[in-house]
């Protein structure tokens, strides 16, 4: 807490986050899915949230303690938006989403505040998308 939350491009980058309940329940329904074939399913929480909403709710969840900042860096193969197709998900599984975007992240966050932190995770994972030129710096 208190150190720069860093996000990429330019933070309206969108994507799909589910929280781990709704992918297990879905994961459950497999199992007693009345179906003879092999599906790929999508499961997502069926809302797009972008990148900058997330870390300032990441942020204003800890006291607003930390400065959101913008790199404008980029990692190669990124997407611009991800958003979960659920159709097949809910057809053969009847699955439907039901926790939301700031429901889940708070649930997640209370549940991070119980744990042991990963230490130094994050630098790890920026030094290696380094090391494999995988990160781009602004110019």
């Amino acid at each position: 807490m208190g150190r720069s939350i860093r996000v990429f491009e330019d933070g309206w980058e969108s994507r799909d986050f589910v929280y781990i309940d709704d992918v297990v329940r879905a994961t459950a329904a497999c199992l007693t899915a009345n179906t003879n074939r092999c599906h790929v399913l999508n499961v997502g929480s069926n809302q797009r949230t972008s990148v900058i909403t997330a870390a300032n709710n990441l942020n204003e969840y800890y006291g607003g303690l930390s400065t959101v900042e913008i790199t404008g860096d980029f990692r190669d193969g990124d997407i611009r938006h991800g958003m979960a197709d659920l159709r097949l998900a809910m057809e053969l599984l009847e699955y439907q989403p039901q926790w939301s975007f700031s429901d889940g992240l708070r649930r997640f966050l209370e549940w991070a505040n119980e744990s042991e932190p990963a230490l130094a995770g994050y630098e790890r994972s920026i030094a290696e998308l380094q090391q494999k030129g995988l990160l781009h710096e602004r110019a």
